[in-house]
């Protein structure tokens, strides 16, 4: 008996989809647990609690990337696009969580005058290697002048492409034909009028 590829991919999407759904389950009923807060609760036995969901993660990642193997991928649709944007949504909002737990978890630290600097001479530090990467170059300012010479510069380039050398071959009208050049003028049109009110 042989499954299609289709019956396969439901079948892991929908585990996928009761996988998340238990962690959701659980990362809520943590954060719900660790809002009311117990005598017992050390940073120790915090620190711990956040190890073991990280280790569950990474399991749960690598049993994923393990079934992956064993299924074909089927072609991007625009349904598996909105699924995939909002895995990554609800990823997103999960390390929001992690963020702010680890924000209660971790005890605040006193500016000193020596943090500040610290800071402050990294940010130096990432600035210059962002400009070295970067380069110099010189902006140039969008003038009416400058505007006047990009308009003619298309238009120019418009006069060029319409006057090629290549001399159109008479074809019998057809149905398709006519279809294609009825297309062919929504698209510049459509083009003419997005180019125009810019």
């Amino acid at each position: 008996m042989e499954l299609s590829a289709d019956v396969l991919e439901m079948q892991r999407a929908k585990r996928a989809s009761e996988i998340q759904s238990q962690v959701s389950y659980k990362q809520t009923e943590q954060l719900r647990q660790n809002s009311y807060g117990t005598l017992t609760d050390t940073p120790e036995l915090l620190h711990a609690s956040y190890l073991k969901d990280i280790y569950s993660q990474k399991k749960y990642k690598d049993e994923a990337e393990r079934l992956r193997g064993r299924y074909s991928l089927p072609s991007d649709t625009p349904e598996m696009e909105r699924v995939r944007d909002n895995q990554r949504h609800v990823s997103s909002l999960r390390y929001s969580w992690d963020s702010k737990l680890m924000r209660g978890l971790m005890g605040t630290v006193t500016e000193t005058p020596e943090i500040v600097l610290a800071r402050e001479n990294a940010r130096k530090i990432s600035d210059v290697r962002y400009r070295e990467e970067v380069g110099s170059g010189t902006a140039v300012v969008d003038t009416p002048e400058m505007e006047r010479v990009r308009r003619n510069q298309e238009n120019i380039s418009s006069v060029k492409y319409r006057q090629s050398d290549v001399k159109p071959v008479n074809v019998g009208v057809t149905p398709e034909m006519e279809r294609v050049r009825q297309n062919q003028e929504n698209i510049s049109s459509a083009r003419h009028t997005h180019t125009h009110a810019q």
